[in-house]
């Protein structure tokens, strides 16, 4: 069956290869180095990334907040099981899963912040790495979890802000080579961040009425009380655009940016190979199921866009702790992750 089910997706994805082949055909001559240097391409795709995710944000935040989590939410989600699960070889790790995994599932069941921080902590004491780490990060953990305890609803707030920032330090630790390649889209997240947190760009938000979502019935204020750490109104909505920004950057990097810096190869690969390895790291039955779910997310969304995406939330509230957590573990064993070849 799941030789069947890899067969009808292959056929599926060859026109695209197709169309992809034709286009570097007309074009790669112009693009050879950037299609056989890993470093120059990353660098050039993340700067676009970056800079396409500001533009949204100034011009159609709710838009960015509310469509982008369900069309790049689910495949964000299974980018994060497949490189820091799978590649990582914690599948393996029996003990680590029975710990982990249940602390990761009450993240989502019970939302709070004790689940999470628990599967951080739970993470790094199983660390094959030394004792002074291991508890280092513990109390390190301890230390967030009774200031979070103190801090309330805006504990909450802050941890999505941070969040944003933590694929980042995901793709700072898979990147190869001087990590250069980072450059230009970091350029462009603290350039933007400073544009919209200092107001210089207040005028085009509300000129070009970005806080409008058209027919659909989004409750503006809702969102950005869900995502300002402030109560003024003004700083409110730069925080609430900031994050639209911030959180579209993420996408873009679990998506792609570092992806590419996993693939052994450095040249580009068609979308059939990489059809065929992502179902090889995660299977392909959790492929499709990804797939119907991105579907069935939308269809709920023609209905009540605000369930749509209040149901994908809930359904992904495991994975920021899921990076920390693997974040944690590299760093007690001091080691890199593992990639490709």
């Amino acid at each position: 069956m799941s030789a069947a089910l890899e067969h009808v997706s292959v056929r599926a994805l060859a026109p695209l290869d197709r169309a992809s082949a034709l286009w570097l055909r007309a074009f790669g001559r112009w693009m050879s180095r950037l299609l056989r240097v890993r470093s120059e391409r990353v660098a050039l795709q993340a700067g676009i990334l970056a800079s396409t995710s500001l533009a949204l944000a100034l011009y159609a935040p709710l838009w960015l907040l509310t469509l982008g989590p369900l069309v790049l939410g689910v495949p964000h989600l299974v980018s994060d099981v497949r490189y820091l699960v799978v590649r990582q070889g914690l599948v393996q790790r029996r003990l680590w899963c029975a710990v982990v995994a249940p602390c990761l599932i009450g993240a989502s069941l019970a939302p709070g912040r004790g689940w999470g921080i628990a599967a951080v902590a739970c993470s790094a004491l199983l660390a094959r790495g030394a004792y002074l780490r291991r508890m280092l990060a513990a109390v390190s953990c301890f230390v967030v979890w009774r200031w979070a305890q103190a801090s309330g609803p805006k504990a909450d707030v802050i941890f999505a802000h941070a969040h944003n920032l933590v694929a980042i330090g995901c793709w700072a630790a898979w990147a190869r080579g001087t990590r250069l390649q980072l450059a230009p889209a970091l350029a462009v997240c603290c350039l933007g961040s400073w544009l919209v947190l200092s107001g210089v760009t207040d005028d085009l938000i509300f000129r070009h009425f970005a806080l409008s979502a058209g027919r659909f019935a989004i409750d503006a204020g809702s969102l950005v009380v869900g995502l300002a750490p402030t109560d003024d109104p003004l700083w409110a909505w730069r925080w609430t655009i900031c994050f639209a920004f911030m959180q579209s950057v993420h996408y873009g990097v679990w998506l792609r940016s570092l992806p590419d810096e996993d693939r052994a190869r450095p040249g580009l690969r068609t979308l059939q190979s990489s059809y065929r390895a992502l179902a090889r790291d995660v299977g392909p039955w959790l492929v499709a199921a990804a797939v119907l779910m991105v579907p069935a997310l939308w269809g709920v969304a023609s209905w009540d866009v605000i369930a749509a995406r209040s149901g994908y939330l809930r359904l992904a509230l495991f994975h920021g702790p899921l990076e920390l957590a693997v974040l944690a573990l590299l760093w007690v064993e001091g080691r890199a992750p593992l990639r490709a070849g």
